[in-house]
């Protein structure tokens, strides 16, 4: 996902911005869903993510301007939490 154009897409419809990381997290579920067998291997998934998603939050916070460390490092562990939401609301619908 090329965060930047996503962030440009989103702006030019007047959307929140915060909506490129909802986008980002729900590819990255629906993809760690979609390549384990239960939710532990994609949870295990998940964390093998952890340098694209710091990656995503760069592009992100590269975006948006204007952010310290402190918030970009909350956005992370955000994302991080919200991804594992996700999964485990992504399982919980195939039952």
């Amino acid at each position: 996902m090329d965060i930047k154009e996503a962030y440009k897409e989103i702006f030019a419809q007047g959307k929140k911005s915060k909506e490129v990381l909802e986008l980002s997290i729900e590819q990255h579920a629906r993809m760690c869903v979609e390549n384990s067998k239960d939710i532990f291997d994609a949870r295990i998934l998940a964390k093998m993510l952890k340098e694209e998603i710091e990656y995503r939050i760069k592009q992100y916070s590269h975006c948006i301007m204007n952010n310290t460390q402190n918030y970009r490092d909350w956005l992370q562990e955000d994302y991080e939490r919200i991804l594992r939401l996700r999964i485990s609301q992504l399982y919980a619908s195939r039952l």
